[in-house]
């Protein structure tokens, strides 16, 4: 970043004159575009800069009131110019990276080389990147003709470089004598891992700890035999005979029976009734939930207008019947004016009041208990 002040060289000023000439300074190329002039003179004044007009000459803002002649000064940047500077440099580098990396040029259009043709009628100069593959080309159209394309150019990619050396592709499973391995064919040997380093066809990998030869390098290791000595019993490992359930629910430790009864039921239905759910599904029925909550429904006849006629449920509630709501069940008897509750409903019945209808009337009725 440049400085707040520039001195190279030194000027010549006119009395009366805004006119600044320089001996030996660069303002332009030093990207200066305003400041101040600051003049080793006993008399005269500060010069504002208006214009930079080549490296060698400003025109200040004010005549020079001093006298004429040579002078050595000082320039004072703008701190504006500063920053402006700076926000320069970061571009000038940029562009100096783009430059390096091929892709200072900029085209007008990308996609695949099929597409290309849909630009053909562009003028000249039109640029078209294809991309898509491992590499990105740029074609320019070489006149006004349609299709007259010059091309492909490398763009932002050096020359392919020469193949690497290749990766361990194709296991072979455990060595055989007879079998003719390639470079990079992997094997097997005593317990350990090994790659060919070249064809081979006979010639075994070495014993360890060797760990190359001519033919093979060592990949992995075999890893370190045990310290127990002896034949494994199933009496000692495995004296329930549960090596066809090792994974059974019943051999799961810290699992509740209750849990491992959920678990073992294959059906939604089966869980339902572990947990402790009851139904009858049924015109008539009920729905035991597992937190004691039974929802029962059902239909009966009344037979006689204005009498009070009893009604049992389904299932008899073990505690209360919280609640009974009854309808009327039978759509040709329209005329039914009254139809509830009466008293309090017990826990295996309840009393219905109806009038208004002759006949029978069909009650339906909803009831919730515990």
């Amino acid at each position: 970043m440049a400085t707040s002040y520039y001195s190279t060289g030194t000027i010549s000023l006119t009395n009366g004159s805004a006119v600044v000439t320089g001996a030996g300074t660069a303002w332009q190329t030093n990207l200066i575009t305003n400041g101040y002039l600051l003049v080793e003179a006993a008399e005269g004044n500060v010069l504002p800069i208006l214009s930079v007009d080549s490296n060698t000459q400003i025109t200040a803002e004010f005549e020079w009131q001093g006298a004429t002649g040579s002078y050595s000064y000082a320039l004072m940047r703008n701190p504006d110019q500063l920053q402006d500077n700076a926000e320069n440099s970061k571009n000038l580098v940029a562009l100096l990276n783009e430059i390096r990396n091929g892709l200072a040029f900029k085209y007008d259009a990308s996609g695949l080389l099929a597409d290309r043709a849909l630009f053909d009628a562009r003028p000249k100069g039109f640029a078209y990147l294809v991309v898509g593959g491992t590499t990105a080309d740029l074609y320019v159209k070489r006149s006004n003709t349609s299709g007259d394309w010059a091309g492909p150019y490398a763009y932002g990619a050096g020359p392919i470089g020469p193949m690497g050396p290749a990766g361990f592709v194709n296991f072979r499973a455990v060595y055989d004598a007879g079998t003719a391995y390639v470079r990079n064919d992997g094997v097997y040997y005593n317990g350990s891992s090994w790659v060919a380093l070249q064809p081979t066809t006979g010639n075994a990998p070495p014993n360890l700890p060797t760990t190359a030869n001519a033919y093979w390098q060592l990949i992995a290791v075999k890893g370190q035999d045990g310290t127990g000595i002896g034949d494994m019993l199933k009496s000692v490992y495995d004296p329930q005979n549960k090596q066809a359930d090792a994974f059974s629910i019943q051999n799961m430790s810290g699992v509740s029976a209750f849990a491992r009864s959920v678990l073992d039921d294959t059906t939604g239905g089966d869980v339902w009734a572990t947990i402790g759910a009851q139904q009858a599904l049924g015109f008539s029925g009920y729905q035991k939930l597992p937190s004691g909550l039974i929802i029962q429904w059902g239909s009966a006849v009344v037979t006689t207008s204005g009498e009070l006629a009893t009604i049992n449920f389904p299932l008899a509630f073990p505690n209360n019947a919280f609640a009974v709501v009854p309808n009327n069940g039978d759509g040709s008897v329209a005329t039914a004016s009254v139809l509830s509750v009466f008293g309090v409903p017990s826990k295996n019945s309840f009393i219905i009041r109806s009038s208004n209808y002759s006949g029978g009337l069909r009650v339906n009725y909803f009831a919730v208990g515990n």
